[in-house]
């Protein structure tokens, strides 16, 4: 399983997510964890007058990568 947080240094999670840069993206399996990641959080203001997809997919192409399919 995949549990991601906002955070700004890694270590401690934010407590305003328009104002963390990142997600840590922890991976737990079995009860531990295997492996983290930090990746860059976009803005609410990145995509602004960019075509394409929404937002809000581009956004979860983000932080889950190629596994994310529109249905």
């Amino acid at each position: 399983m995949k549990i991601a947080f906002i955070t700004a240094d890694g270590k401690t999670v934010s407590k305003h997510f328009g104002r963390a840069p990142y997600y840590l993206v922890i991976t737990v399996e079995d009860g531990r964890v295997v492996s983290h990641e930090m990746r860059d959080k976009i803005s609410h203001t990145h995509f602004v007058n960019s075509p394409g997809e929404s937002i809000h997919m581009q956004a979860l192409r983000n932080l889950y990568g190629d596994r994310c399919h529109p249905t």
